[in-house]
């Protein structure tokens, strides 16, 4: 008899422990709604010229507690149709320059610049979020072509040079769509921008980039016109697609587990002790993450608090787990830090212009202008 019973209870724990997982999933995807269903959210934004371009190609995103929202980076498509140039093995000025077509590392930036908005993680495992960039038109300075053999190097440093005194006019032009799809690979957001610049509208506090990617190539492109052009572009879609993930909980993930110790890597001011958070389960294909247990917080230090689980064991808990907890996070704000343009000087004389292959820029009768101030 007590062997029937305590089968009976085990079939009934089982059932009520599969429901509450339902319900919760369904209420989480009630919840994220908007941004799971198959409708696509369209933003064609206005064209960026100059001043525009220039104040996107420099900005800080606001830090925000935890992480962001985990999205896979799919491979970016060049439908410009020009064959990209290998940035290996580059050495020297060779990032500077706007003679060849759009880089073979155009996907490295792209992360870089999701990475640095911190309301997205990019990840390579599968997410509730994949994104994607279609780059259709990148139409660099003084591109004779795909080759950089020395004539065309040559004409196209004396048509820079040219440029950058007299302000021809002759803008770079960079066209680039970011598309964010869900689990099902369905689009939910579609942002095309288009952003353009003249020369001497770049800026002249270029963004710096991290140790961890190709530092000398990536802090030179940044410094064109065109590697200004693809920074705004991308920025600019960043903001759209920071509204569609508005009013979204703090999240965060487990640091380690000890015995019956469980460390999240949320801190002072974001969780307090006796507060609820929420641990996550995202192995069910086709499904988006779902709350499987509450963690009550016990302690709280400055960059980490103490909590244990209320449903589950400790030892089904795992570094790395998600775990949300159920506060909005603020309207993500950033800073443009790009400040003034930089400013050709007209030569004197034109004998300043007897130009060849190894004349600096310095010789090119023109000056840059710096500023540190801020817009």
């Amino acid at each position: 008899m007590e062997t029937w019973l305590k089968q009976v209870y085990k079939h009934l724990m089982f059932g009520l422990i599969g429901l509450t997982a339902s319900a919760a999933a369904v209420a989480l995807d009630t919840q994220t709604s908007s941004m799971q269903r198959t409708e696509l959210l369209s933003q064609r934004l206005p064209l960026l010229k100059d001043a525009e371009t220039r104040y996107y190609s420099h900005i800080h995103w606001q830090r925000q507690p935890g992480h962001g929202v985990r999205v896979n980076l799919l491979p970016p498509v060049n439908a410009t149709g020009k064959t990209p140039y290998d940035t290996r093995g580059l050495k020297g000025h060779a990032g500077d320059t706007e003679v060849r077509t759009l880089p073979n590392a155009l996907n490295i930036l792209f992360e870089e610049l999701v990475r640095s908005s911190h309301f997205l993680e990019p990840v390579s495992q599968p997410a509730d979020y994949y994104l994607q960039f279609h780059v259709q038109r990148y139409d660099s300075l003084y591109a004779l072509g795909e080759s950089d053999h020395l004539l065309s190097l040559g004409f196209a440093h004396v048509d820079r040079a040219w440029s950058e005194v007299f302000g021809d006019n002759k803008p770079a032009k960079v066209s680039v769509t970011l598309i964010i799809y869900n689990r099902n690979y369905e689009a939910i957001l579609e942002v095309p921008v288009t952003a353009q610049l003249d020369p001497c509208e770049r800026s002249a506090n270029p963004m710096p980039f991290s140790p961890r990617v190709n530092q000398a190539f990536f802090n030179a492109y940044a410094t064109t016109t065109t590697g200004q052009a693809t920074i705004a572009a991308i920025n600019r879609a960043l903001e759209e697609a920071s509204k569609l993930f508005a009013a979204q909980p703090i999240r965060g993930e487990v640091l380690k587990v000890d015995n019956n110790e469980i460390v999240v890597n949320l801190g002072k001011g974001i969780v307090y002790p006796d507060e609820e958070l929420q641990l996550m389960y995202s192995g069910d294909s086709g499904l988006p993450a779902y709350p499987i247990s509450r963690l009550a917080v016990e302690k709280v230090w400055q960059e980490h608090a103490l909590v244990h689980a209320l449903d589950v064991f400790s030892g089904q808990v795992k570094a790395g787990d998600e775990v949300v907890l159920n506060k909005v996070i603020q309207q993500r704000q950033w800073l443009s830090v790009a400040g003034e343009p930089v400013k050709c000087i007209t030569p004197k004389t034109k004998d300043k212009f007897a130009l060849d292959n190894t004349t600096s820029t310095s010789e090119y009768g023109f000056s840059w202008n710096s500023s540190n101030s801020h817009n």
